[in-house]
């Protein structure tokens, strides 16, 4: 035990067995499943910032059946697929803030219909970035409200669409990106109606 959390070897999770601080760990892709293996099925809420992965680690929906938040920020993860987060029906937060991901699949998301936060914030300066979100990449996530993806020199433009039906987004964050008003293509923000924080500073 460590000030009131429980040791599972790379891992210290609260007694209620709900939270998993995986955080600093010196976790690999060659280590990181078996020290998740360990740790109880009854995890809600996964912490792995700061490892060595660079990908996300496989069957988390399957050893967590009922998890609702993956904190996977300051890794090196380049590439995601929709099988990464498959089992994942109860996951609200998703966040993949500093990792060099270049490419979003429009269908990432479409086994977590349930998000609620999506994630995926670059540092100034950081020289990886995305050029486009799909048009269907919040296709399946309609409940969603908070968007943050600030930080991708790439970013110029969305697509038509990519907002639609997303009536209980209240935050959509896309600071020192490099969007153009030529960028923003008509009704592209008419379906946020809920919207209360609409941050495109630095562009």
């Amino acid at each position: 035990q460590a000030g009131g959390r429980l040791s599972y070897g790379s891992c210290f999770v609260t007694r209620d067995r709900t939270v998993a601080d995986c955080m600093r760990s010196n976790l690999n892709d060659a280590t990181v499943n078996d020290a998740l293996a360990v740790l109880p099925s009854t995890v809600e809420h996964v912490f792995l910032h700061v490892n060595n992965l660079n990908r996300v680690p496989a069957n988390l929906g399957t050893l967590f059946p009922s998890l609702k938040s993956i904190y996977l920020d300051g890794n090196n993860i380049t590439s995601v697929s929709a099988s990464d987060f498959s089992n994942m029906a109860g996951l609200e937060i998703l966040s993949l803030n500093v990792n060099p991901i270049t490419v979003l699949p429009g269908n990432l998301l479409s086994g977590v219909p349930n998000l609620k936060t999506f994630s995926l914030f670059l540092p100034s300066g950081y020289g990886s970035s995305l050029s486009t979100i799909p048009s269907n990449f919040f296709q399946n996530t309609r409940g969603i409200v908070n968007i943050i993806m600030y930080g991708h020199k790439g970013l110029t433009s969305f697509e038509r669409g990519v907002f639609d039906y997303l009536a209980d987004c209240e935050i959509i964050s896309f600071v020192d990106c490099s969007f153009t008003f030529q960028g923003f293509p008509d009704g592209v923000f008419d379906d946020l109606v809920s919207l209360k924080y609409f941050d495109f500073f630095i562009n």
